[in-house]
């Protein structure tokens, strides 16, 4: 069994209506797009600056390991001593 790629998996298991609506709004998008060429420029420079979901989830766990070995070095614990 081969498994759809991510592209293909969402169109799929969608309704065509919807699926059609989405492909309307895109060709829109796009031809309002060709139309003011200096618009594309500075949507790219933005979108260069946006964090995706998978960079947000690495900084997250980042932090938290950071802050979970910050705490285990500097909080003293009773009861726990090195030798």
């Amino acid at each position: 069994m081969v498994l759809p790629t991510t592209r293909d998996r969402v169109p799929d298991n969608t309704a065509d209506d919807v699926n059609n609506e989405i492909d309307a709004q895109i060709t829109r998008r796009v031809r309002s797009a060709l139309a003011q060429p200096a618009d594309i420029l500075q949507r790219l420079r933005t979108l260069d600056e946006e964090w995706d979901i998978e960079r947000g989830i690495e900084m997250n766990a980042s932090a938290l390991a950071f802050i979970g070995i910050a705490l285990g070095f500097f909080v003293h614990h009773t009861g726990w001593r090195f030798p």
